[in-house]
């Protein structure tokens, strides 16, 4: 059944949420979507190679390497671009990088980058969001989701929680969670990647299932609080 995985009327967030008190604190790079759930071995070959944004069922990328302004650019040619609040530019960048002038934003609390949401990314019910996290300073902390995480619709998050990963996907009326994933490590570079295919929630961490859950969704329908 077809819905809308993030409507033009709320946004994503990395490092922080407008619903939730949680501010990350740490390095985030190279955030990727697609509206397919991906496999280990694409997860893993995507965690080797630098990405371009125009492979099939890629609908967003971000790398960061802008080299100046608070613009970050959707290297997929839907061209959701954002905005830095706050946060800044580093050179720190994941292990696997091949680009000499390779940038990640650095967060300190309360910073955040904001993509507002367009009609090329709200009609997707099969999803998969990657990243590379480097935290610095251990906490309650939002690391990537939905603006609206305390909404009664839809919401999808990526958190760290009591020193374990949390992650969420809901419906508004299901919801698929887990707030006691072991794995998180500090001021160390980790893939997470978070996928939904219809069938199944799974979070992997370094191309590794970390968790995975039976799941019969129906439309993911984000709208704003």
């Amino acid at each position: 059944s077809g819905g809308d995985l993030i409507p033009s009327t709320t946004s994503l967030r990395f490092g922080n949420s407008d619903g939730l008190d949680q501010s990350y604190e740490g390095l985030i790079d190279e955030v990727s979507i697609w509206d397919t759930s991906l496999s280990s071995e694409q997860i893993l070959e995507h965690m080797q190679n630098n990405l371009v944004g125009n492979e099939p069922n890629s609908i967003g990328y971000w790398n960061f390497n802008e080299s100046t302004g608070t613009t970050i650019y959707d290297l997929n040619n839907n061209g959701n671009d954002g905005t830095i609040n706050g946060a800044t530019r580093s050179t720190d960048v994941p292990p696997t990088s091949s680009i000499s002038t390779d940038q990640s934003v650095s967060y300190n609390s309360g910073q955040y980058v904001r993509i507002p949401m367009s009609s090329s990314l709200d009609t997707y019910n099969t999803f998969t969001l990657e990243l590379w996290y480097n935290e610095t300073a251990g906490a309650n902390e939002t690391i990537l989701g939905t603006e609206n995480a305390n909404a009664t619709t839809g919401t999808i998050r990526i958190m760290r929680y009591g020193g374990n990963f949390d992650v969420v996907v809901s419906d508004g009326s299901s919801t698929v969670a887990n707030s006691s994933i072991s794995g998180v490590l500090s001021e160390t570079w980790q893939h997470l990647a978070l996928t939904y295919d219809g069938e199944h929630v799974r979070f992997f961490i370094g191309g590794v299932l970390g968790w995975e859950a039976a799941a019969n969704l129906g439309s993911i329908n984000l709208t704003d609080d």
